[in-house]
């Protein structure tokens, strides 16, 4: 049995009870840019090149062309592909945003964003999270929680070793007038607590378990509802997919609602909505995909609710996968 571990868990809820403890910082509270950063890479409508394409293994036509299989059996497979061929490609740039709403009480919600942009060759690995609550609410419970989810870190894997640097919720800035994007202000890094001291590779992190991190982790064999089931083909090469996880399978795996609750540090949590619309490439590479998802729980002794939406982009290009920013960077505090 696969494991699922939704994405807003990591999104809305890390951090919390260490945040209780964290000091003070002013809350960001302003305008909030309407929908989600979309064609953040330049080469995201850029087919694979054969290059690429030679280097990963698990084909989707077969899958795809299948009459045997139904289009829910279909999907599963073609998702298990896509996380397979991602430990494979020789390289890719990953762009992931989500804009997520948790409602604990009237007087006690906030927004978190969450962006992350991964670049990764068999040499180099550059790994960005950023994490920035807004228009928290006005409860003394809200302030404690929020201010140690503001936080950027950067893992860059060279050499052999992790180089792990950090910047504090001072040092991000939102775009809520226009694109939504976070950035880190010019010369904020520093460097993070194992900075240079961990031995492993760039080659050792593209595996399983961290391709799951970056779409979606299956929780129980018939997750994938059989109603609502799209899977058409486009003229540009990739196919389009659309799905909903069955929900009352989910919620009634123990398994599943366990690692929910854990992942959350709450309890008596289901889930109500987990709809996806992914792209992928011919070849079997993921290209796109936008999914919404919500939970109800209990956290910190509130019962609430958490809503996110989520977009997600890839590039197989030279140009989105250069490294010459983060060798610099690195370089500097070396």
């Amino acid at each position: 049995m696969k494991k699922f571990i939704p994405f807003i868990a990591v999104v809305l809820v890390i951090g919390l009870v260490a945040a209780c403890f964290a000091g003070c910082v002013d809350p960001y509270v302003g305008p909030i840019s309407e929908g989600l950063p979309q064609d953040i890479l330049s080469g995201v409508d850029t087919a694979p090149s054969d290059e690429i394409k030679n280097s990963i293994t698990v084909s989707i036509e077969d899958i795809v062309n299948d009459a045997t299989l139904a289009d829910n059996e279909k999907v599963r497979l073609i998702m298990d592909a896509i996380e397979e061929n991602e430990t494979k490609v020789l390289r890719y740039t990953y762009f992931k945003y989500t804009k997520g709403q948790t409602t604990l009480s009237e007087e006690n919600d906030f927004m978190m964003i969450y962006q992350r942009i991964k670049k990764q060759d068999r040499d180099i690995k550059d790994d960005i999270i950023l994490k920035f609550p807004i228009n928290v609410g006005t409860s003394d419970v809200m302030f404690s929680l929020y201010a140690a989810t503001a936080a950027g870190s950067k893992g860059i894997y060279a050499d052999g070793k992790l180089w792990r640097l950090k910047v504090d919720m001072a040092d991000l800035v939102y775009d809520g007038e226009d694109t939504g994007l976070l950035s880190v202000k010019e010369g904020a890094w520093e460097k993070g607590s194992d900075f240079g001291d961990k031995d492993e590779t760039s080659l050792q992190t593209q595996n399983r378990e961290e391709s799951k991190k970056t779409a979606l982790n299956f929780s129980c064999e018939n997750i994938i509802s059989t109603e609502g089931v799209s899977i058409t083909h486009n003229e540009a090469g990739y196919y389009e997919i659309t799905f909903k996880a069955n929900l009352e399978v989910a919620n009634a795996d123990a398994t599943t609602i366990s690692r929910l609750e854990q992942d959350n540090s709450a309890s008596g949590m289901s889930f109500n909505k987990l709809e996806v619309t992914v792209q992928v490439w011919d070849c079997g590479l993921i290209k796109e995909m936008d999914f919404v998802e919500s939970w109800n729980g209990k956290i910190i002794g509130l019962t609430g609710t958490a809503n996110a939406e989520t977009h997600i982009e890839y590039s197989y290009t030279l140009e989105d996968c250069d490294h010459t920013e983060t060798q610099a960077i690195l370089n500097s505090l070396k």
